[in-house]
């Protein structure tokens, strides 16, 4: 029953709202579809003129994006651009590249500079955070004993300020999409560096609380950002924990349980795709055929760990809920941070049908989007950037929401999360009984 999951990947942003892909071609190429803007780079002993770079990227970039200023007003997107070009004879190479993926986060959740070679070659370190309600917590590391440590600072400087300082390169729908991808940011040794956290990326300094409330600093070793997380668990941000059924299962695009005691069926949809445990289709047949024959009160669709997909597979699952709700059955959404693109594309449909409740945190996609992204590949420097080409509007047209906030917040400390508990899944089961 297993399958792996689509991947939210920090490296190149490749999450679509349909399987439109590309790749890139010149600009004023007559290939067909998205086209992938590209260009023979330049020899590196020639140096980069950097402002004709940039005022590449803006040209091509107002091309290719059907909203460009969607998120940040044109003015002060120009004003940004300038800026830049004003000042890239006081930067390194290095800071101008920096800069660059910082513009493109003013862009969208889907737009983004790649970090991996060529020609960038960002590396990580390999510790892994999550934002918790009580902080950013260590959740996966070579030295298990700081499994579960608090994050006071790094190199000396508190961990809230380092999480501020790295947000404007945090591609972005909304805050929510910060919130998920902040930590992922935070053990970037370029970016730390860059913005002035760390002085020595070979000693970053992690100053962490440990579980029994002693104290250690410790410097992680870096990896290349290409031997990134084992992709397919990284995909749902927090790893499995063990012995729990539900963390099992995120390596499987969909799956569903029956939970007699609670009346109620379990869905768990971690990837908008056809195929998962069985097709789609044959899967909501099943669920259909269960409301039947048992006594179902309520469903609940768990979307949190859902980074899109092919959103024209939805269908036939929101049909079902809307059949459900009208039955009088309870629609629940589990929803939160990393439900994106796709999956937001979802969410959206079924508010828009049902009157489902959303039980989680804010989506991390907006109802009305941005996707379908195609390659920008630099004529100088060889970067790689991702840019949304197709808007999707899922909601109606004068829908000004960058999320969707639940009916009923839940937050989670780490204690809850690291004993496998699952608070918005327990509120969930809990309202139709």
């Amino acid at each position: 029953m297993r399958y792996v999951p689509f991947l939210f990947l920090l490296v190149l942003v490749g999450c679509q709202s349909s399987q439109a892909e590309s790749t890139t071609t010149a600009r004023g190429s007559t290939s067909p579809s998205l086209p992938v803007v590209s260009s023979t780079a330049q020899d590196d002993d020639e140096g980069i003129d950097w402002v004709s770079e940039i005022d590449w990227m803006y040209a091509e970039a107002r091309d290719l994006h059907p909203n460009l200023f969607w998120q940040t007003p044109e003015s002060e997107f120009t004003a940004n651009v300038e800026d830049l070009k004003g000042r890239v004879g006081q930067l390194t190479d290095d800071q101008v590249e920096l800069e660059i993926i910082r513009l493109f986060a003013l862009i969208d959740g889907h737009s983004a500079v790649a970090k991996s070679p060529p020609p960038l070659d960002y590396r990580r370190y390999q510790i892994r955070l999550y934002e918790f309600a009580d902080g950013f917590h260590v959740v996966e590391s070579t030295d298990p004993q700081l499994l579960g440590s608090r994050v006071n600072s790094i190199n000396g400087v508190p961990v809230d300020e380092v999480a501020e300082a790295v947000e404007p390169y945090v591609q972005r729908d909304n805050d929510w999409t910060v919130k998920n991808l902040t930590p992922l940011f935070m053990v970037i040794p370029e970016l730390l560096s860059g913005v002035g956290i760390v002085d020595d990326v070979e000693s970053p300094k992690f100053e962490l609380e440990l579980a029994d409330g002693t104290m250690r600093t410790v410097d992680p070793v870096m990896l290349s950002i290409s031997d990134w997380f084992d992709w397919v668990t990284y995909s749902t941000v927090l790893p499995a924990r063990e012995a729990v059924q539900l963390d099992d299962g995120f390596r499987e695009a969909f799956w569903f349980e029956h939970l007699p005691e609670d009346s109620a069926i379990y869905f768990q949809y971690n990837q908008v795709t056809q195929v998962g445990s069985g097709t789609i289709g044959t899967v909501v047949r099943q669920m259909e055929n269960l409301i039947a024959d048992e006594d179902v009160e309520s469903v609940v669709v768990d979307v949190r760990r859902n980074g899109g997909g092919n959103n024209t597979t939805i269908g036939g699952l929101v049909d079902f809920l809307t059949e459900a709700d009208e039955e009088g059955i309870e629609v629940i959404l589990l929803i939160g941070r990393q439900t994106f693109s796709a999956a937001a594309n979802f969410v959206t449909a079924v508010e828009q049908a049902t009157e489902a409740t959303f039980v989680g945190e804010g989506i991390g996609g907006s109802p009305n989007l941005y996707g379908d992204v195609s390659t920008m590949v630099f004529p100088q420097s060889g970067i790689t950037a991702s840019i949304s080409r197709r808007y999707w509007e899922f909601s109606t047209p004068d829908d000004a929401r960058v999320t969707i906030e639940p009916d009923l917040p839940v937050s989670m400390t780490y204690r809850e999360w690291a004993d496998g508990g699952d608070p918005a899944l327990e509120l969930a089961l809990s309202l139709a009984r």
